[in-house]
């Protein structure tokens, strides 16, 4: 048996601000609440437990989360990467050096070593991740600083 689950405006709007500091993007943080409030109601799987709110809250926490590893999984770096064996690569110790160097970096850092090595300028890398552009800005800045580091 479902008990009802009545939601309110200013419930929704607390629900689009919850997932708003999840995803800091408004757009999916709409979308996320959207399709939660969709599947709840369809499902019909609300007890009456909890507050309508608190189970609400619990689903866009999954809902967000389950998009953020979603589009992690679509990232190009590292895991879809092939590197093809050169004896070349062999050779050059400072090209394979490089190469361990961007795979010991944090995987925030890491996403964005492809996409300026292809000469993406900030802008453009921003919309393929949806981040801000001052966080991208700031995360090549401090990549390029960690690289430096480790190869010093």
């Amino acid at each position: 048996m479902s008990a009802d689950l009545v939601i309110t405006e200013r419930d929704r709007a607390r629900l689009v601000k919850y997932a708003l500091h999840i995803l800091h993007n408004h757009e999916d943080a709409e979308d996320v609440v959207q399709d939660t409030l969709l599947k709840c109601w369809s499902r019909k799987q609300y007890r009456g437990d909890s507050k309508a709110f608190t189970y609400l809250a619990h689903a866009v926490y999954r809902n967000a989360i389950e998009l953020i590893r979603d589009r992690k999984s679509m990232l190009p770096f590292p895991g879809k990467v092939r590197f093809s064996y050169r004896p070349e690569l062999e050779r050059d110790v400072d090209a394979h050096q490089r190469l361990i160097l961007c795979f010991n970096l944090p995987g925030k850092y890491r996403q964005l070593v492809p996409l300026v090595a292809s000469g993406m300028t900030p802008q453009e890398i921003c919309e393929r991740l949806r981040l801000p552009l001052n966080t991208v800005k700031v995360r090549v800045f401090r990549m390029r600083l960690a690289l430096k580091a480790k190869a010093a």
